[in-house]
């Protein structure tokens, strides 16, 4: 008798159990940062990829990353952990002419896949559109504590989820 598990019969139970997975940490993602819903499509991508990017208690692994498996070379995190689901974040926006301020506020989706450099981030804009940027930082408690910021945070909040179905409720 072999000592690994018969994949027909156990096969489907970790797949279901993988997405049962998948499908709690977006909703948990989704409920603690209040993202509007129509971009839960993103969170779960995002929580995909950081679930192949660390590793399991799954038996045929082994104790290794599924992306490790997978691609043959070591997972990098970093993209992933580098900022919070749908956290505040300063951007360069390349498309504002030169003397007004190239800075401006949005909020971050995710590290980008197969679009730019590694470090590539999907960053949600005050009106409501996806743009892709590597310039991007968090923000500190000096410019949390900015009135000018306090006041152009709702501003985005309320363009970005206007027309997108609300924001997640329980």
């Amino acid at each position: 008798m072999s000592s690994k598990p018969n994949l027909r019969r156990h096969g489907s139970n970790a797949c279901e159990g993988a997405i049962r997975e998948l499908k709690k940490g977006t909703g948990r993602e989704m409920l603690r940062s209040g993202a509007p819903k129509r971009i839960w499509d993103d969170c779960r991508e995002r929580e995909a990829l950081i679930r192949s990017h660390t590793a399991h208690d799954i038996y045929g692994l082994n104790g290794q990353v599924p992306e490790t498996i997978v691609s043959g070379e070591t997972a990098d995190i970093s993209p992933h952990a580098l900022f919070a689901w749908y956290e505040w974040v300063i951007y360069r926006d390349t498309s504002v002419p030169y003397p007004d301020n190239k800075m401006d506020i949005g909020r971050d989706l995710g590290p980008t896949i197969d679009i730019g450099p590694a470090m590539m981030r999907k960053i949600l804009k005050s009106k409501g559109e996806v743009v892709y940027h590597s310039t991007v930082q968090s923000l500190t408690k000096d410019e949390w504590a900015e009135p000018d910021f306090k006041k152009s945070t709702p501003r985005v909040q309320q363009k970005s989820t206007k027309g997108s179905g609300g924001l997640i409720q329980y």
